[in-house]
């Protein structure tokens, strides 16, 4: 009987604490690149109603033109996807700009509102909870201490049939590295839509270590995912002049 109940508590506790529920030994190889790009031909959006393209086929059709001015983020319609093995969520934006010259992306800011960490994938609500506050916690993102994240564009390149290559870097925690993924950008009525492929980022490079296989652990009974894949959804509207 007590080890029965030993090992519920083990189970309810590897759910919770993971990003990832994957327990398993052999954990992901050293890897020293921060992003890869994942290739798929379709991806379920979290909504589970609806199916997107992540891979395009390259082209040499020049992308249509963007229209110069300052974009800032429509934050009801913005958000950024997480996936984490069988989990899946999201996180809120809390304020966003871009700025276009000659018809070139040429700076742009955002701060993400860690705070807003949200799992849909668990319908029991003390699971959730658990998890998302495990998340927010100390051994994770502790979002008390640092409240946003801040991603910020250095450059961006024109891959043609509106889709472009971002590069940024990524603060998490005061720690600022590189970022790069692949986004289709378009703007209709003073209004810029942007859709990122799916791409991972290795939540170690920014201190996230525990549970990793490749960092000192106190337990080593549960290894998860050193990756975190997303997808960015932004909804941004031009300023007047």
């Amino acid at each position: 009987m007590q080890k029965g109940i030993i090992f519920s508590i083990i189970l309810i506790l590897a759910i919770a604490i993971g990003v990832v529920l994957i327990v398993s030994k052999q954990g992901n190889k050293p890897d020293d690149s921060i992003t890869k790009n994942i290739s798929q031909t379709t991806s379920q959006d979290i909504g589970g109603q609806t199916t997107l393209k992540d891979t395009i086929e390259n082209s040499n059709e020049p992308s249509a033109t963007l229209a110069d001015g300052i974009y800032s983020i429509d934050i009801i319609n913005s958000k950024i996807k997480w996936f984490c093995v069988i989990h899946k969520g999201y996180v809120l934006l809390k304020s966003g700009k871009i700025t276009i010259e000659d018809n070139k992306i040429t700076k742009g800011s955002f701060e993400i509102l860690m705070d807003s960490i949200v799992d849909i994938d668990i319908d029991y609500y003390l699971m959730k909870a658990t998890l998302e506050n495990t998340l927010k916690s100390n051994m994770f993102f502790d979002v008390r201490k640092y409240p946003e994240s801040v991603f910020k564009i250095t450059g961006v390149t024109d891959k043609g049939d509106n889709r472009y290559l971002i590069n940024g870097d990524l603060k998490i925690k005061d720690i600022v590295k590189p970022v790069s993924f692949i986004s289709t950008i378009t703007i209709k009525n003073d209004t810029l839509y942007a859709k990122s492929e799916r791409f991972s980022i290795n939540r170690t490079v920014w201190g996230i270590t525990i549970y990793s296989k490749n960092y000192p652990q106190t337990d080593d009974s549960f290894l998860f995912t050193d990756y975190i894949d997303f997808v960015i959804t932004l909804v941004m509207t031009k300023e007047g002049e």
